[in-house]
Protein backbone atom coordinates (compact mmCIF):
# COMPACT_ATOMS: atom_id res chain seq x y z
CA UNK A 1 0.00 0.00 0.00
CA UNK A 2 1.19 3.54 -0.72
CA UNK A 3 0.10 6.99 -0.52
CA UNK A 4 0.45 9.97 -2.92
CA UNK A 5 -0.25 13.53 -1.99
CA UNK A 6 -1.29 16.09 -4.80
CA UNK A 7 -0.01 19.58 -3.87
CA UNK A 8 -2.20 21.90 -6.22
CA UNK A 9 -1.65 25.62 -6.51
CA UNK A 10 -5.22 26.65 -8.07
CA UNK A 11 -4.45 30.28 -9.10
CA UNK A 12 -1.90 29.24 -10.72
CA UNK A 13 -3.11 26.27 -11.84
CA UNK A 14 0.42 24.05 -10.65
CA UNK A 15 0.56 20.86 -8.91
CA UNK A 16 3.77 19.24 -7.53
CA UNK A 17 5.93 16.41 -9.13
CA UNK A 18 8.94 14.81 -8.56
CA UNK A 19 11.05 14.20 -11.62
CA UNK A 20 12.71 10.87 -11.64
CA UNK A 21 15.71 9.69 -13.59
CA UNK A 22 16.62 6.22 -12.72
CA UNK A 23 18.01 3.60 -14.95
CA UNK A 24 18.47 5.46 -17.83
CA UNK A 25 14.16 6.18 -17.72
CA UNK A 26 13.32 9.61 -17.08
CA UNK A 27 9.50 10.16 -15.77
CA UNK A 28 7.62 12.11 -12.70
CA UNK A 29 6.04 11.45 -9.94
CA UNK A 30 2.95 12.33 -7.10
CA UNK A 31 5.39 12.48 -3.77
CA UNK A 32 4.62 9.82 -1.41
CA UNK A 33 5.44 6.68 -0.66
CA UNK A 34 4.70 3.09 1.15
CA UNK A 35 2.65 3.08 4.36
CA UNK A 36 4.43 1.71 7.35
CA UNK A 37 2.97 -1.34 9.56
CA UNK A 38 0.65 0.04 11.99
CA UNK A 39 -0.20 3.54 10.32
CA UNK A 40 -3.12 4.62 9.22
CA UNK A 41 -3.06 6.40 5.57
CA UNK A 42 -3.33 9.81 6.33
CA UNK A 43 -0.36 9.68 8.85
CA UNK A 44 1.78 7.37 6.14
CA UNK A 45 0.85 10.98 4.06
CA UNK A 46 1.83 13.21 6.69
CA UNK A 47 5.37 11.30 7.51
CA UNK A 48 6.09 10.68 3.66
CA UNK A 49 5.52 14.57 3.12
CA UNK A 50 7.82 15.65 6.07
CA UNK A 51 10.59 12.76 5.25
CA UNK A 52 10.39 13.55 1.68
CA UNK A 53 10.33 17.46 0.93
CA UNK A 54 10.45 18.70 4.97
CA UNK A 55 6.92 20.05 4.62
CA UNK A 56 4.60 19.99 7.59
CA UNK A 57 0.69 19.07 6.43
CA UNK A 58 -1.76 17.85 8.63
CA UNK A 59 -4.90 15.33 8.37
CA UNK A 60 -7.00 18.38 8.13
CA UNK A 61 -4.96 19.54 4.72
CA UNK A 62 -5.69 15.86 3.19
CA UNK A 63 -9.09 15.55 1.01
CA UNK A 64 -9.42 12.33 -0.20
CA UNK A 65 -9.15 12.12 -3.98
CA UNK A 66 -8.66 8.71 -5.19
CA UNK A 67 -7.55 5.45 -5.02
CA UNK A 68 -5.51 3.42 -7.96
CA UNK A 69 -5.38 -0.12 -7.88
CA UNK A 70 -3.66 -2.97 -10.78
CA UNK A 71 -2.10 -5.95 -9.87
CA UNK A 72 1.18 -4.64 -8.34
CA UNK A 73 -0.23 -2.02 -6.32
CA UNK A 74 -2.43 0.03 -4.43
CA UNK A 75 -2.52 3.64 -3.78
CA UNK A 76 -4.27 6.70 -1.97
CA UNK A 77 -4.56 9.62 -3.26
CA UNK A 78 -4.69 12.73 -1.34
CA UNK A 79 -4.95 16.69 -2.64
CA UNK A 80 -4.05 19.33 -1.27
CA UNK A 81 -4.99 22.72 -2.32
CA UNK A 82 -1.93 25.04 -1.35
CA UNK A 83 -1.62 28.95 -2.24
CA UNK A 84 2.63 27.28 -1.79
CA UNK A 85 4.85 27.81 -4.18
CA UNK A 86 7.81 27.89 -3.15
CA UNK A 87 10.66 26.25 -4.42
CA UNK A 88 10.57 22.37 -2.90
CA UNK A 89 14.06 20.89 -2.11
CA UNK A 90 14.39 16.95 -1.38
CA UNK A 91 15.44 15.63 1.43
CA UNK A 92 15.90 12.30 3.58
CA UNK A 93 16.00 9.11 2.14
CA UNK A 94 15.86 10.27 -1.62
CA UNK A 95 18.14 12.89 -1.33
CA UNK A 96 20.75 10.76 0.37
CA UNK A 97 19.96 7.77 -2.76
CA UNK A 98 20.05 11.00 -5.56
CA UNK A 99 23.05 10.77 -7.72
CA UNK A 100 23.65 11.69 -11.60
CA UNK A 101 21.73 8.28 -12.18
CA UNK A 102 19.31 8.30 -9.47
CA UNK A 103 17.65 11.67 -10.02
CA UNK A 104 14.93 13.31 -7.61
CA UNK A 105 13.40 16.83 -8.96
CA UNK A 106 10.60 18.08 -7.08
CA UNK A 107 9.24 21.10 -9.28
CA UNK A 108 6.02 22.93 -9.48
CA UNK A 109 4.86 22.07 -12.88
CA UNK A 110 1.87 23.77 -15.12
CA UNK A 111 -1.55 21.61 -15.43
CA UNK A 112 -1.31 22.44 -18.98
CA UNK A 113 2.40 20.45 -19.52
CA UNK A 114 0.61 17.08 -18.14
CA UNK A 115 -0.13 15.91 -21.29
CA UNK A 116 3.16 16.21 -22.78
CA UNK A 117 5.14 14.59 -19.70
CA UNK A 118 5.53 11.01 -18.81
CA UNK A 119 3.44 10.77 -15.72
CA UNK A 120 3.62 7.43 -13.73
CA UNK A 121 1.22 6.07 -13.22
CA UNK A 122 -0.76 6.85 -16.26
CA UNK A 123 -3.60 6.91 -15.68
CA UNK A 124 -2.96 10.03 -13.24
CA UNK A 125 -2.38 12.08 -16.52
CA UNK A 126 -5.83 12.77 -17.79
CA UNK A 127 -7.45 13.40 -14.60
CA UNK A 128 -4.86 15.65 -13.17
CA UNK A 129 -5.59 17.48 -16.62
CA UNK A 130 -8.73 18.37 -15.28
CA UNK A 131 -7.81 19.48 -12.05
CA UNK A 132 -9.21 22.64 -12.39
CA UNK A 133 -12.71 21.84 -13.04
CA UNK A 134 -14.96 20.87 -9.84
CA UNK A 135 -15.10 17.52 -8.67
CA UNK A 136 -12.69 16.03 -10.82
CA UNK A 137 -11.46 12.73 -9.19
CA UNK A 138 -10.16 8.93 -10.18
Amino acid sequence: MRVRVIFYNEGQEKILLIYREKAGRRYWVIPGGGVETGETLPEAAIREIKEELDWTITVADLNEFCQLEDLDRHEQYYLVKTIMITTPVIHGEELARSSSQNVYRPLWVSLKEIATIDLFPEELQPILLNLNKSNTSC
